[in-house]
């Protein structure tokens, strides 16, 4: 039963909702961002996020034809660990050190290593992560990077990665969840950020900040002899710029409508045809003339604000309403071709392949 309309008088309705089961998808997007250039996006760690994985690098490296991969664990909250060993293994020989746990109890230290040869153990990989890249995504990302197999770029992680056990409470059927481990990197980097002494609010706001300065400080080696360091989550090798914040004015936009009154009028101009599509995804200059001036026009009149926006601000609405003109004009696919092939994350990854070996040995950038 729902409600519309005055608060003082409002209307109910009933409406009728058929139950299905969601599937969770650890695999989102997959396509190639040039002639030799793939991307995966991979969200989470489902119990057969490995058969995804291999699923996804298969259709982008034997049937597209791709040489290298960009894999991408933004915003990938984790899952369970051992899920993370089974998508490990695609990517390491047999034997490898995945990562180890350590507990206050001996029988909690464990090593977790892969079962196989990996079958894309060769393919060159550059790893995306952020902020909000926890858990076994962290232990993912921090093995790949310990053992000089991908070159990670982005913003340090969230910091949260911990072995706990279920222990029933009878007799009402309540449980509890006990940390019984943490987990450690090959090279010995704890990922759990600390968090003695902080309430639950404090510790989520500080993911994706480094932990002491006596853990930030220390060094550890990469298989390679590369230089990583501590302090909770993962630190890439290559820091990326975090996206431009925003700001109050811009979200209330967002959620009136604005966005799409601008959008929807300029698709209407385009002609569906996919070599107009092809063109406005790369038309970056035209989207900022064509959608950023009336937007921020209606902005400033309905709202009545400055809504003064920077380069970085401008190209992040000129970006987020361009996607919108291709859903509108192309569908779906356009929108989400045009938000990957636009993201300065992904376009930064793509210039580090062709020096990827010289990095991974150590070298200078």
């Amino acid at each position: 039963e729902l409600e519309r309309g005055p608060r003082l008088e409002p209307e109910r309705f009933v409406v009728a909702l058929k139950y299905d089961r969601l599937e969770p998808r650890a695999v989102g997007d997959v396509r190639k961002l040039d002639s030799i250039t793939g991307y995966v996006a991979f969200h989470q760690f489902t119990v057969d996020a490995h058969e995804q994985l291999r699923a996804a690098f298969r259709r982008l490296l034997r049937e597209q034809h791709a040489r290298q991969v960009v894999l991408d664990l933004r915003r990938n909250p984790g899952g369970d660990l051992a899920a993370a060993v089974r998508v490990a293994a695609a990517f390491f020989p047999e034997r490898t050190l995945v990562f180890r746990s350590e507990g206050r109890r001996p029988a909690t230290d464990r090593e977790f290593r892969t079962d196989r040869d990996g079958e894309f153990r060769d393919v060159p990989l550059v790893v995306l992560i952020d902020e909000r890249t926890a858990s076994a995504a962290e232990a993912l990302a921090g093995s790949l990077q310990d053992h000089d197999r991908a070159l990670v770029l982005g913003r340090r992680s969230f910091g949260k990665a911990l072995i706990q056990q279920l222990l029933p409470v009878p007799p009402a059927g309540d449980a509890v969840w006990l940390t019984t481990a943490r987990v450690v990197t090959p090279s010995g980097r704890v990922i759990q950020r600390s968090y003695r002494g902080l309430n639950a609010e404090q510790y989520f706001s500080q993911g994706g900040r480094a932990g002491a300065e006596a853990d930030t400080l220390r060094v550890y080696r990469t298989a390679a002899g590369r230089e990583v360091r501590g302090g909770g989550g993962i630190a890439p090798d290559v820091p990326l710029p975090a996206p431009p914040g925003i700001p109050v004015w811009l979200s209330v936009a967002a959620d009136s409508g604005f966005d799409h009154a601008v959008a929807d009028s300029v698709a209407a101009t385009l002609p569906a045809t996919p070599g107009a599509r092809t063109a406005w995804l790369d038309a970056s200059d035209e989207w900022r003339l064509r959608l950023v001036p009336p937007f921020l026009s209606r902005v400033r009149s309905r709202l009545g604000v400055a809504a003064a926006a920077d380069s970085a601000l401008e190209r992040l609405i000129a970006r987020h309403l361009a996607a919108r003109v291709a859903d509108v004009r192309w569908g779906p696919d356009a929108r989400d071709e045009l938000l990957v092939r636009s993201d300065p994350d992904v376009r930064a990854a793509r210039t580090y392949f062709a020096r990827l070996g010289t990095l991974l040995a150590g070298s200078a950038r």
